[in-house]
């Protein structure tokens, strides 16, 4: 779920006294959910919990690091309606234009192969 709020370690935080909306570029409109800007204190915070993450993930073997990219890839799957919701509709968009073209190009083969028929009887 769009929270607007910022991902510190394993917990939400909203702290900064700034806010922002984003821009959705296909459609040319602002989105609607709010976000908030990190306050210092929340930046200190993540550099930190990165920092000491890191520190542990460069030890990992490979193997390991492979099962954890799979764990965020499953997580980002679980999304599953909410992210669907926010893609599809741009992807559909993608699909009409795309099937349009590919039903132009059969009807144009459709009437090349009647006309050579006609010509080359």
């Amino acid at each position: 779920m769009i929270t607007g709020k910022n991902h510190i370690g394993n917990q939400l935080s909203a702290e900064g006294s700034k806010t922002f909306k984003t821009f959705d570029p296909i459609s040319n409109i602002e989105n609607s959910s709010i976000h908030y800007e990190a306050s210092q204190k929340e930046i200190n915070e993540a550099v930190s919990l990165a920092s000491d993450a890191f520190k542990e993930f460069r030890t990992i073997s490979g193997e390991r690091k492979a099962a954890f990219l799979h764990a965020i890839a499953d997580e980002i799957l679980a999304l599953d309606d909410e992210l669907i919701q926010t893609i599809v509709p741009k992807l559909d968009c993608q699909k009409d234009e795309q099937k349009e073209k590919e039903e132009e190009q059969f009807f144009n083969s459709v009437l090349l192969q009647i006309w050579s028929q006609k010509v080359h009887g």
